[in-house]
């Protein structure tokens, strides 16, 4: 038994990581697998030992690992989503007994995520684009279209709209999921977007 035990606890981080990986992938969550592997390689850079045992993590090495993401220059945030990214592995190997539940090198740490500067486009822009007349060139005619569409649904995402078919549309309520978080959005359709729905139903069955 001591044996055995002994062999669970002696994963590497980075056959850990494959496999949770994998897992988020066969869930179509490439973005959290692909966060999984990016923060597991800057690790493994920094200990310099790509065979590092995850039953080796210590509070010191990931404060350790902090400034070192630091000292790369990186973002708040980002060193933020690296650190989130290590925990959220090793809870899950504690869960599966793969790490001593007795010792948590994350306890009391505090990720606190820096305020970035607003990005958003101000409403008057989007007036002077509805103005714009582009009747003789189709496709630059429907990229304002999809624009102004984003604009009114809340800022939906490009990628959420290009998902969206007829059963979204659930009286005056568009019902869709976030592709990226899979939560699911409701958003009232104002009369800008009924007359775009209307305007695209006989091109694309879809809406």
């Amino acid at each position: 038994m001591k044996r055995g035990r002994k062999k669970k606890l002696a994963i590497s981080l980075m056959d850990y990581m494959g496999k949770r990986r994998d897992m988020k992938r066969q869930l179509k969550k490439e973005g959290t697998a692909e966060l999984y592997e990016v923060a597991v390689r800057h690790f493994l850079r920094f200990v310099k030992n790509p065979g590092f045992c995850l039953a080796d993590l210590n509070r010191a090495l990931v404060i350790d690992f902090i400034t070192y993401l630091q000292g790369k220059g990186l973002a708040t945030n980002t060193v933020n989503t690296y650190i989130s990214s290590l925990r959220a592995l090793y809870n899950m190997a504690c869960q599966e007994s793969l790490v001593p539940a007795s010792y948590y090198p994350f306890e009391n740490l505090k990720l606190r995520r820096a305020m970035t500067a607003r990005r958003a486009i101000p409403a008057s822009l989007f007036q002077q684009i509805a103005q714009i007349k582009v009747a003789d060139d189709p496709q630059v005619e429907l990229s304002i279209d999809l624009s102004l569409f984003s604009f009114m649904a809340c800022g939906m995402a490009f990628v959420d709209l290009a998902h969206l078919t007829r059963i979204n549309i659930h009286g005056d309520v568009l019902v869709y999921y976030r592709v990226k978080t899979k939560t699911e959005i409701r958003v009232t359709i104002t009369p800008g977007m009924r007359r775009l729905l209307d305007k695209y139903a006989d091109i694309n069955s879809d809406l």
